[in-house]
Order: structure tokens, then C-alpha cells, then sequence
């Protein structure tokens, strides 16, 4: 490695544990963590656990985190604003609507029955979320090809995660995702992680 890239490296990881101690100053039981490998993609995640005392082994909270890139730039097309200048060479019928592209894409079966606030952006560019019950989910996403991205969070409370995550898989087909599943000692669904890291998922 040149010595100009070392520099460079070294100034993103300074820059990472800088930030990890800033938010440290207000989250004195964070901490920062690095999933991937080094050579390759990876993900940072800063937690920190704001349960009060009185309410330890009693919250019954548990989160899932779908983070997925190189998104299948035929289904990011669903993402498009319909009426903006910039997406008339398109050769499809695009939504004009947060609404109609979450029929469009298939979002609103993702958790159906659910309310959805969704919103579509100029020219591109998606938001929603969604609320069923005690449960909510949202979704951001970036389209275009050279920068394609898209999360999905929710708090619903499943027994198996599998089915949800491969509907949202087939949903946007990316190229690459990760999964994170956050679960209380008190949740409803304690040991639903085994089930979901014990499958396989088609992209």
C-alpha cells in the first residue's frame, strides 16, 4: 500500500473512533462496531442501550434491519417521479405518487393491513412508513444505479423472520444486503434470531 492510501485509511478510521467518542459524551454505555471484512464492504453500527433500570428484563422491544445496495435498476425505476422532466426517456409507466409506487413496487404487501404514510420525490427517490397495530416498518430508498440503497426497519413481532425478509428481498433484489435483528431479553419473540441466521436468502 502507497503511502498516500495508508494516510487516507488511517484518516477514515481516525475520523470513525472520533465520532464514537463524541456520541460516547451522551451515551456513556455506546459503543462502536464494525461488521465485514476489512478488504471488502462493511458496516458500522454505533448502539447504546437507554433502557432505565426499572425497566430492565421488563421492555419487550425487538428491532429488524434490512440494509441493502446494488438494488436491481429495473425495480429502482418504480422509484421514479413520473412528472419530472428528467424521467421522460424512460420507457416505462412511472408512478406520479408516493401512493401509486408503493402499490406499484409491491410495498404495501410487505406487512399488509398496515397504514402507510408514503412519499415519492423529484425526481427519484422514496420514503414510507408504515404502522399496524402496536407495529410500525419504514423504508428508505436511493435509486439511482451508481449509488443504489435502500433500508427497511421494523419493529413488528414475528416467530420467523425468514418470510418477511425474503418478501422484502424479492421486493428490490439487491446485489448485496445485510440483516440486523436487535431483541430484548423480555421479547415476545426471544429466539427468533435462530431461525433467521439459519436461512438461506436468494437476493
Amino acid at each position: 500500500m502507497r503511502r498516500d492510501q495508508s494516510s487516507c485509511l488511517h484518516g477514515l478510521t481516525s475520523r470513525l473512533f472520533s465520532q464514537v467518542e463524541y456520541l460516547n459524551t451522551f451515551f456513556p454505555n455506546g459503543g462502536g462496531h464494525i461488521f465485514g471484512a476489512i478488504n471488502g464492504a462493511r458496516w458500522h453500527l454505533y448502539t447504546a442501550d437507554l433502557t432505565p433500570e426499572d425497566r430492565v428484563g421488563i421492555d419487550r422491544e425487538q428491532t429488524l434491519e434490512i440494509v441493502m445496495t446494488e438494488l436491481d435498476p429495473e425495480k429502482m425505476q418504480q422509484f421514479y417521479n413520473g412528472t419530472c422532466p428528467q424521467t421522460r426517456s424512460f420507457t416505462i409507466s412511472l408512478p406520479s405518487t408516493g401512493p401509486e409506487a408503493t402499490k406499484l413496487s409491491g410495498i404495501d404487501k410487505l406487512i399488509p393491513g398496515s397504514t402507510i404514510d408514503d412519499f415519492l420525490f423529484e425526481p427519484c427517490g422514496y420514503s414510507c412508513n408504515g404502522i399496524k397495530d402496536d407495529a410500525y416498518f419504514t423504508i428508505h430508498i436511493t435509486p439511482e444505479p451508481q449509488c443504489s440503497y435502500v433500508s427497511f426497519e421494523t419493529n413488528v413481532a414475528l416467530e420467523s423472520y425468514g418470510p418477511l425478509v425474503q418478501r422484502v428481498l424479492d421486493t428490490f433484489s439487491p446485489g448485496r444486503f445485510t440483516i440486523s435483528l436487535f431483541v430484548d431479553d423480555a421479547s415476545l419473540v426471544p429466539n427468533s434470531y435462530m431461525a433467521l441466521f439459519s436461512m438461506e436468502y436468494k437476493g
